[in-house]
């Protein structure tokens, strides 16, 4: 793996994981939750104990592993690679999901040459919690998840204002879980209300052409799996495709659940959600009202 971390003191040490500025799943190690360190250590002293790692809060000062008891011991893998479960902090911080939001932790490794402790190297991350949760509004329009937000819809939405919201694939998710709830609408009376298992009212076909388009870069959007017509107000998926095309799937959730497998994921770096309809996802004028989608990983 290439050296992606962004370090905070001078070092050889190369923090392979986790990524900075990206995501970690934590994991049980004992009945104690934890994160998985990996760390390049080239010439550290062949003693156990040589290389320590501690996940610790951004604002914290993590001291020493000779005046700190929270520090972990990593295993010499092969090479000069090492390894090891790290318990995160017990409390006091916030998992984050979405990735504009700023680092929330950090890990600081210590490795012993010639029986000193040479200067640590820190790198921050976001941490992301196996269960995490997502507000979708009824006015976000699956067909502008690659659309340029400085466009305007074929019935007039500011695309800017009714792009679907994106949850970030974890580093080494195997599956999820998704389910949702909540009530939004498609008109703006109580008769197109619904939850995120739409109506039951006549579906609504995919073949929309203002809005499967190259326009909105939604030419090559797929029909959904499984069901070329939901019912109008279902909540939709989307998967992002990790090479930067459009070429993609997009498929009912309902209310769920609806499970991925590890290779339904693979080749995607995201997943989008958004209300179907037939068309016109105008704020204020048809639709409104949110659900909220859990998305449950799997390591």
């Amino acid at each position: 793996m290439t050296d992606i971390r962004t370090l905070r003191y001078s070092s050889s040490d190369t923090i392979l994981r986790p990524l900075p500025g990206g995501t970690s799943l934590a994991y049980d190690s004992g009945g104690q939750s934890c994160i998985k360190v990996e760390v390049d250590a080239p010439g550290a002293d062949a003693a156990a104990g040589s290389v320590q790692a501690l996940i610790h809060l951004t604002s914290e000062s993590p001291g020493d592993p000779d005046s700190d008891p929270g520090y972990t011991a990593l295993t010499l893998d092969a090479g000069s690679r090492y390894s090891g479960p790290v318990p995160r902090p017990a409390a006091g911080y916030t998992c984050i999901a979405l990735p504009q939001w700023v680092n929330n932790l950090a890990v600081t490794v210590y490795v012993k040459r010639n029986d000193a402790w040479d200067t640590p190297s820190r790198t921050e991350f976001k941490h992301v919690c196996e269960e995490m949760m997502v507000d979708v509004p009824g006015t976000a329009c699956p067909w502008f998840a690659f659309a340029d937000e400085d466009l305007v819809g074929p019935t007039g939405e500011p695309v800017g204002q009714h792009l679907p919201p994106r949850v970030r694939i974890p580093d080494g998710a195997a599956g999820v879980e998704i389910r949702a709830a909540g009530s939004w609408r498609h008109a703006p009376n109580p008769a197109g209300t619904s939850g995120p298992e739409g109506k039951g009212d006549a579906p609504r076909p995919m073949t929309v052409d203002w809005y499967s388009h190259p326009a909105y870069r939604s030419d090559k959007i797929d029909f959904p799996k499984g069901n070329d017509a939901p019912a109008r107000n279902t909540l939709m998926a989307l998967l992002q495709p990790a090479d930067g095309t459009t070429e993609t799937d997009m498929f009912p959730v309902g209310a769920g659940p609806v499970t991925l497998t590890a290779a339904e994921l693979a080749g995607s770096r995201g997943i989008f959600f958004g209300l179907w309809d037939g068309s016109q996802w105008n704020a204020g004028i048809s639709n409104g009202g949110n659900v909220t989608v859990t998305l449950k990983w799997s390591v």
